[in-house]
């Protein structure tokens, strides 16, 4: 009752002003169609879509030519995890052939400009979605790489480092740097800006050469002072592992590191032609890369990497790659004929990437098939390593002209980036927040943009520096949680078991938000707080509430529901027998559920009790960003928080000022977004409305 007279409350104040502006018959169906146009909206910002989608259509009845309302209802959809009802509102919005985006705006607000480019915004989201609906994502081509950036440390406005000996990618989309020649590591962000730079405190690092990360914690390799350093988070040297010599555990000349599955870390020995593995604590484990029966030994080990229980090493001198165990028994050589010098080592999906000194080759090393990556050759004068960025991209450095190159996907640079503007919150204006997400055309995230990264605008006016708010590595640690839990007869035999993952749960994820408890049953009942010790799973999971006919396409509707509101990392953990019914999506298809946990970046957790998972479960993780869990594993439900705590969600956050008037709260505010990183951009344009105000 109360938005019923507010609605009216709308539509006497918009009739107020439009009589005091103009002597022209009043259009009570273009009133009613602009107050429903406008609650759409309010509802999309707050991700209320199922209340868009109505509003959007009571526009629409009132006002059925009006594009830019076709436009946002597609939005609406597509939100909502509808993607095919969305791509028919966009091609609606097309074929009209007028602006999708200026129509309906105020007038002093339209240009040719600005119509332009809304047309171009929705032959976007209708190619992205069509793109997305099928199997692009699966047909994805293979990539094919083209530098699109150069940091060049002896030009005057980059970081002088020297040397370049190792790349490192982190997982924020930045790099390290290991400069050998100035004793230094520098740390990039996404740009190739120095972040910050680490040269180990009072005495210094001396000729660095590699550096890795465990566990949040950084080892270098100093091969002038045969050793290998532990650096605190300010980058001075805490600790150090081994010393000059050719006993065990002694080095001579330490290259290149690695680490396994459990924390294991592995160097290349230059001086002593061999691989020598510790403990993170720092105690030698064994020493290998000696004759071992027909294997002559390793000449010059370089490049170092482990791929599952197999350790690859580079020889330099042989040329080859020699495969080891991860207890240093030698099982195989992978060489080539045009084969250089092989030196740094980088893992990529099921292939290595070798920097042969002058070139970059890809191998496949279950075929031992060889391949140079095209135009690689032309980069420089000595690629000493490579790295794949968290963005996909490869990371070169040449040493002799202490370079360090970028190479990207030219699908992503000629496709361009997906940006979506999710959010817009407006309750403080002028202030303004918004919210967007970044990926490519296939929905692969892109990380580590920063404020440089965005170019913002209010109708077509270009903003000064928005205020970065929130990036996907600041989101880290902080989630919004809800858990499903099916309610059925084998579960409430599962009862003590169901207790026992709740509660496991409930103290082991991270933050301390509440975390909705959500029964799943013929229908979905919110249960409670699971951070409350007191809440029982016996109640809905009796023999009165618990029934053979759940329906889980209803528990994920409503579980998602809860989490969109929040603007940390989202995820949506389901507890269950493993098995769904046949019915399982006899509301709400499958298709629909992953979209519109995909759209949305809730990732989803299935946990099962019982052995075996239903394939539709481990279609909605793989799609959604999660992961499936057996609570019979080893690790319980451990894995489950870090994988939660460990997901980058490619959501930013940034803060303007508006100059817009906001027109008392009834008129129509278009924002604009635009990104652009290494070559590749994209853009994305919405419109808001300011708090409702009256004229004093």
């Amino acid at each position: 009752m109360a938005r019923v007279w507010s609605k009216l409350g709308g539509v006497v104040v918009l009739l107020a002003v439009s009589v005091m502006l103009s002597a022209q018959p009043i259009d009570l169906d273009d009133a009613r169609a602009a107050e429903e146009f406008r609650w759409g909206v309010t509802a999309y910002h707050l991700a209320q879509f199922g209340d868009a989608v109505l509003s959007f259509e009571r526009a629409l009845a009132f006002q059925p030519e009006s594009t830019t309302t076709h436009h946002w209802l597609g939005r609406a959809y597509y939100r909502a995890g509808f993607v095919d009802l969305a791509i028919d509102q966009w091609r609606i919005a097309l074929a009209d052939g007028r602006p999708a985006a200026a129509e309906d705006a105020d007038a002093d607000a339209v240009d040719l400009g600005a119509a332009v480019a809304g047309r171009a915004i929705v032959e976007q989201l209708l190619a992205v979605a069509e793109l997305r609906r099928g199997v692009g994502a699966e047909l994805r081509p293979p990539a094919q790489y083209i530098p699109s950036h150069e940091l060049d440390a002896n030009q005057p406005t980059a970081y002088p480092f020297r040397r370049p000996s190792a790349v490192v990618a982190r997982d924020d989309g930045g790099a390290y740097v290991v400069a050998f020649g100035s004793d230094e590591i520098v740390e990039l962000d996404v740009n190739g800006a120095a972040r910050r730079t680490l040269r180990g405190g009072l005495n210094g690092l001396q000729s660095p050469f590699d550096v890795l990360e465990v566990d949040g914690q950084l080892f270098v390799s100093e091969y002038g002072a045969n050793r290998i350093a532990r650096l605190a988070g300010d980058g001075t040297v805490v600790d150090t592992v081994g010393e000059r010599g050719r006993g065990p555990g002694q080095l001579l000349g330490p290259q290149y590191l690695a680490a396994d599955s459990d924390g294991f870390i592995y160097v290349t020995d230059w001086g002593n032609r061999r691989v020598v593995k510790f403990q993170a604590s720092g105690r030698h484990v064994l020493s290998f890369g000696g004759r071992d029966g027909a294997f002559g030994g390793l000449q010059g080990p370089s490049g170092i990497q482990v791929i599952g229980d197999e350790v690859f090493v580079a020889d330099r001198i042989r040329p080859s790659l020699e495969v080891f165990d991860r207890s240093g028994n030698h099982l195989r050589t992978v060489s080539d004929p045009s084969l250089q010098a092989p030196e740094g080592l980088a893992a990529m999906g099921g292939n290595l990437l070798v920097a042969d000194t002058t070139r970059l080759l890809a191998v496949d090393v279950l075929r031992e098939a060889w391949q140079e990556l095209p135009g690689t050759d032309q980069l420089g004068g000595k690629l000493l390593d490579v790295a794949v960025s968290a963005n996909d991209d490869l990371l070169v450095v040449d040493f002799d002209d202490s370079t360090l190159h970028t190479l990207s996907d030219v699908d992503r640079v000629t496709g361009g980036l997906a940006v979506a503007i999710t959010r817009v919150d407006a309750s403080a204006f002028p202030e303004v927040v918004m919210e967007l997400s970044v990926e490519d055309r296939y929905g692969q995230p892109i990380l580590g943009l920063t404020g440089d990264n965005f170019v913002l605008s209010e109708n077509r006016i270009p903003l000064g520096p928005a205020e970065l708010l929130a990036s996907p590595a600041s989101r880290r640690g902080a989630a919004r949680v809800a858990i499903l839990v099916e309610s059925s007869p084998r579960m409430r035999q599962l009862a003590p078991a169901v207790q026992a993952v709740l509660d496991e749960l409930a103290g082991a994820l991270p933050g301390n938000d509440p975390i909705d408890v959500i029964s799943v049953g013929a229908d979905p009942v919110e249960e409670g707080n699971a951070r409350d010790r007191s809440l029982r799973v016996a109640p809905f999971l009796d023999r009165r509430s618990s029934t053979a006919r759940w329906q889980f396409d209803r528990g994920l509707r409503l579980g998602v529901g809860r989490l969109l509101p929040s603007r940390q990392t989202r995820a949506l953990i389901f507890l269950g027998t493993g098995r769904l019914r046949d019915d399982a999506f006899e509301s709400f298809h499958l298709g629909s559920a992953a979209a519109y946990l995909s759209n949305n970046q809730v990732a989803f957790y299935p946990i099962a009790l019982d052995r075996g998972q239903s394939p539709e479960l481990g279609f909605l993780a793989e799609r959604s960003g999660g992961r499936q869990f057996d609570a019979l594993g080893p690790t319980g439900v451990r894995e489950v928080a870090a994988a939660i705590v460990e997901r980058l969600v490619p959501a930013y956050v940034l803060r303007y000022g508006s100059h817009l008037d906001p027109g008392f709260g009834l008129r129509y505010l278009p924002t604009e977004a635009e990104v652009s990183m290494r070559g590749a951009s994209g853009r994305d344009e919405v419109g808001y409305f300011a708090p409702r105000t009256f004229e004093r």
